[in-house]
């Protein structure tokens, strides 16, 4: 499969759904009530068999705290068939969100004391 192929790319995005969401520690139950769908429509989508549509991809990744683009394949060229370099921020982003959080308490106490 490709990147073009929109298999592919409803397995990628459930994929990278289940591998959000079991990092977080949630149930299937606890996200689909958290987006208004049960959680044997997360099923569904974490196996790829339904599309998320626009609406709902955004919204999960905002339930997550993430960027969008972290449950979507990388682009890629056609001819090497590579994927993007993973960024510091995209690293970031990946982490639970308490430990974000930790990150940013942190970075505003070392400004305070710098100050």
């Amino acid at each position: 499969m490709e990147l073009h192929d929109p298999e592919y790319v409803n397995s990628f995005i459930g994929m990278r759904l289940r591998e959000t969401r079991s990092a977080r520690r949630q149930s299937l139950q606890a996200v689909g009530d958290a987006l208004g769908v049960t959680y044997q429509q997360m099923q569904k989508y974490e196996n790829g068999t339904n599309r998320l549509s626009a609406a709902n991809l955004y919204r999960v990744a905002q339930h997550f705290g993430v960027c969008v683009t972290t449950l979507l394949p990388a682009l890629a060229t056609a001819e090497a068939n590579q994927t993007a370099p993973s960024t510091d921020a995209e690293k970031f982003e990946r982490l639970p969100q308490d430990v974000r959080e930790g990150v940013h308490r942190l970075i505003a106490a070392l400004a305070a004391a710098k100050a």
